[in-house]
């Protein structure tokens, strides 16, 4: 069975008498039964266009991004954990952000919705993206999570009315 077609895909046309300039595929929607495409097709030159393409895809069209790595799931509990962490920090300090429109929100707790954001998506994101890459790191956990030098919550943000990018947009 041919592999499975996915929105986001992409795949790569090489005309033989132009192979300098590749067509550049990408799959917008794809039919549940997996018998059509659309497909937006961007030459190197020239403006873009859209079709439906008939699956599976033709031979001469060439796959772009391999398979998506798996998912380390003790890495992403350990990130969720480490998001979860400041939150409540957070929270228990009565610390909330101004500005953001969007952003992480922690019941309080008595189990009670809070309106309060109290950190917004960069940070947030910044947080679970490093914890994910120190649990990579740490490698696989034997008997339970890694061993961590610093806890989860033990992030460098500035906290103060609002929470800011570190100086010289510099990360540690």
């Amino acid at each position: 069975m041919a592999e499975r077609i996915k929105r986001g895909d992409r795949f790569v046309f090489r005309m033989p008498e132009v192979p300098d300039e590749p067509v550049h595929i990408e799959v917008l929607r794809v039919a549940r039964d997996q018998s059509w495409a659309d497909i937006l097709c961007t030459p190197a030159t020239g403006e873009p266009w859209r079709k439906r393409q008939p699956l599976p895809m033709p031979e001469h069209i060439t796959r772009e991004n391999g398979p998506v790595a798996e998912v380390d799931e003790r890495a992403l509990t350990l990130a969720h954990k480490a998001v979860e962490d400041v939150l409540i920090e957070f929270r228990d300090s009565r610390i909330g952000v101004l500005g953001p429109a969007n952003g992480f929100v922690v019941r309080e707790k008595d189990g009670a919705d809070s309106p309060i954001l109290r950190l917004g998506t960069r940070d947030g994101l910044r947080i679970g993206i490093r914890a994910y890459l120190e649990a990579l790191a740490a490698g696989p956990a034997t008997g339970g999570e890694a061993a961590r030098e610093a806890p989860p919550n033990a992030v460098d943000l500035q906290v103060g009315a609002v929470l800011r990018e570190p100086e010289g947009g510099e990360t540690p």
